[in-house]
């Protein structure tokens, strides 16, 4: 974050957090061109945090589940969902 903050004050003379959108786009640009690696990392770590929020959960409609525990339950199988590919017959060459 810290390097991401200093191209932001090198380019613009104010810090990542007090940009627009468009300039903050500009930076992760220039950091993605000079920095990949780092890049990566960052973007991976500000997934992560977004995607552990409850908030985005609720917006996604993510039910989360206890590992060791009950899950969502599974609607029973319905063997009449394969019958229309059985009508197909085989859709192979017997060698």
């Amino acid at each position: 974050l810290s390097t991401v903050d200093a191209l932001a004050i090198d380019r613009f003379g104010q810090s990542f957090a007090d940009l627009s959108g468009d300039r903050r786009h500009q930076i992760a640009t220039v950091l993605e061109e000079t920095s990949p690696d780092l890049f990566e990392s960052l973007r991976n770590y500000v997934y992560e945090a977004y995607y552990l929020q409850p908030r985005v959960w609720e917006q996604l409609g993510y039910e989360p589940y206890p590992t060791g525990g009950g899950g969502p339950s599974m609607e029973p199988f319905d063997p009449a969902m394969l019958d229309r590919v059985r009508s197909m017959g085989p859709l192979f060459r017997e060698v």
